[in-house]
C-alpha cells in the first residue's frame, strides 16, 4: 500500500473555517500549534504550509499569525516577521507594556524620557535617577561615611576656610567643596604650566 505524501497527510487534516482561516485538526503542542512528525522528527504545521506555498523562511525571521489563530494555515493569514514584530502583535505581557504612554509612576514616555535597557525594554528616566538616588543614600547610609548636606558637619575646610554661602560649591555627585582652596590649586597649576613652558627650548 502506498504511503502518503507530507502533503496528502497534511491537506487530510485540515478544514476550512467560515471566517476563512484553513483550521489544523491534527496533534498540537508548543503552545497550541499544530504539529505533525516527518521521518520521526515533529515539524510546526503553520511553517511548513507556508514553505510550501509561499517560499522559504528567511534567516532570524518568523511566522506570525495575523488572524491570531495558532491552528490555521491560511498562507493568507501568515507573514514571516522578527521576532520583535511578532512579540509586539501579540497578546503578550511585554506587548501591552509597548502600547503605553506612562510608565507605572504617571511619567509619560515623550523623546526626553525614555530609554532603552540592553535587552530593548523602554525604561523611564525620571524614576531610573530617583532609584539610583535612593539605591546610593543607602549604601552611603550603610557605610557611615559623611556625605551630602543632611551629613555637613564642618564649618570648615582641611585649610581653615569657612564653608560659608560664597564660599561654598557643590559637586555633581553631592560633596561640599572650598571654592578658595580651588582656586589656589588652579593658580598653582597655571603657574607650574607657564613655568615648564620656559623651560621649552625655543
Amino acid at each position: 500500500m502506498r504511503r502518503p505524501t507530507v502533503r496528502e497527510r497534511l491537506f487530510s487534516q485540515l478544514i476550512i473555517d467560515p471566517s476563512g482561516c484553513l483550521l489544523w485538526t491534527g496533534s498540537t503542542r508548543g503552545g497550541g500549534y499544530g504539529r505533525i512528525k516527518i521521518s520521526g522528527r515533529s515539524y510546526a504545521v503553520h511553517r511548513l504550509v507556508y514553505e510550501m506555498f509561499a517560499g522559504p523562511i528567511p534567516a532570524g525571521l518568523e511566522v506570525d499569525h495575523l488572524c491570531k489563530n495558532r491552528i490555521c494555515c491560511n498562507v493568507a493569514h501568515l507573514e514571516a516577521v522578527t521576532p520583535r514584530v511578532n512579540n509586539v502583535r501579540s497578546t503578550s505581557p511585554s506587548a501591552i507594556n509597548t502600547t503605553k504612554t506612562y510608565c507605572a509612576k504617571g511619567h509619560e514616555f515623550d523623546l526626553l524620557n525614555t530609554r532603552f535597557t540592553p535587552s530593548g525594554r523602554r525604561a523611564c528616566r525620571i524614576c531610573s535617577r530617583a532609584f539610583t538616588a535612593k539605591h546610593n543614600a543607602r549604601k552611603r547610609a550603610e557605610s557611615g561615611r559623611p556625605f551630602g548636606r543632611i551629613y555637613v558637619r564642618k564649618t570648615h575646610c582641611n585649610s581653615g576656610h569657612e564653608f560659608d554661602e560664597a564660599n561654598t560649591y557643590w559637586t555633581k555627585d553631592g560633596r561640599r567643596q572650598c571654592r578658595e582652596c580651588n582656586r589656589i590649586q588652579q593658580a598653582l597649576r597655571r603657574e607650574l604650566t607657564s613655568i615648564d613652558r620656559t623651560d621649552v627650548p625655543q
